[in-house]
């Protein structure tokens, strides 16, 4: 056999096996971030809509060394909750604080080539701003609108 069919047939089995992984990891995000919703939400009646594995990419407050990672966002009728998975955190943005929902490319020198959900609210001590890489951007800043005038 060719020395450069094996070194394709081994990037290919390579590249499979990576995306297995990838594919384990996101349905045991997916089935965690199913879990705490429900443990927070019950029933799920009080929620307008869900990303279970949203990328997080920070809180202007804690600094450029602050980690990122994934977990469960939702927005309630009142309040817009995130519980990252690793480290394990929990963020609760009551909608009364939410200032202002748009989008960006950036956020605390990161990106990861697409759009991102950013709301700054309102703080004890004035305002901070979080920014997460979700699937449908529009969707999201439109409901959370909606859900602070109504």
């Amino acid at each position: 056999m060719p020395t450069a069919l094996i070194i394709v047939l081994a990037v290919v089995g390579g590249l499979a096996l990576l995306a297995g992984f990838f594919v384990l990891v996101l349905k045991r995000v997916t089935a965690e971030g199913e879990r705490r919703t429900a443990e927070r939400y019950g029933d799920g009646a009080d929620v307008l809509r869900k990303e279970l594995a949203a990328n997080y990419f920070g809180r202007t407050s804690a600094g450029l060394g602050e980690v990122r990672g994934n977990g469960a966002l939702v927005l309630a009728r009142h309040e817009l909750w995130f519980s990252r998975f690793m480290p394990k955190d929990e963020i609760v943005i009551p909608l009364a604080d939410i200032l202002e929902v748009d989008d960006t490319r950036t956020h605390k020198k990161r990106t990861v080539g697409q759009r991102l959900l950013r709301v700054r609210f309102t703080v004890p001590d004035g305002e901070d701003c979080i920014a997460w890489a979700v699937r449908d951007v529009d969707g999201w800043k439109r409901d959370i609108e909606h859900a602070r005038s109504g």
